[in-house]
């Protein structure tokens, strides 16, 4: 698809996203960046949302807390990377506060039901699934 259109940003944000799943961090960022690039530094929230959660895969918890910091009217889901970030970095009250920001907007999700997106490499999943579960996340 990229041979396409090489510099579409949308499907450079997607493949980022695709890019995080299969462990390839830093190939993700670069895509993730050259979308936001192709956007002149204005990209739709979800753009940094994928940033800022491979950032969090990538074990740069306190990059995603400052990638998502720079979205204007944060949507809730946002704070579930930011809830994993502040646990991992031993901020539990405010991951917790965060995580019950997320929560209030959608109250079934669960680390069970994070556990069903499809990663390459099962410690890449372990490592989001406890990061929630430091956060609070309900496991069912």
């Amino acid at each position: 698809a990229l041979e396409l259109k090489p510099d579409e940003p949308d499907l450079l944000a997607e493949m980022g996203e695709a890019l995080m799943y299969a462990g390839r961090f830093d190939d993700a960022i670069r895509q993730i960046n050259r979308a936001i690039q192709l956007k002149d530094g204005k990209p739709p929230y979800w753009y940094l949302w994928n940033r800022a959660r491979v950032h969090y895969m990538s074990m740069k918890y306190q990059d995603a807390l400052d990638t998502i910091a720079t979205i204007k009217d944060p949507p809730a889901d946002v704070f579930l990377i930011t809830a994993a970030s502040k646990a991992r970095l031993g901020d539990i009250q405010g991951a917790r506060d965060d995580m019950a920001i997320f929560t209030r907007s959608d109250p079934d999700w669960s680390v069970a039901k994070s556990a069903h997106y499809r990663y390459v490499n099962d410690s890449d999943r372990q490592h989001w699934l406890e990061g929630l579960r430091l956060a609070g996340l309900k496991e069912k």
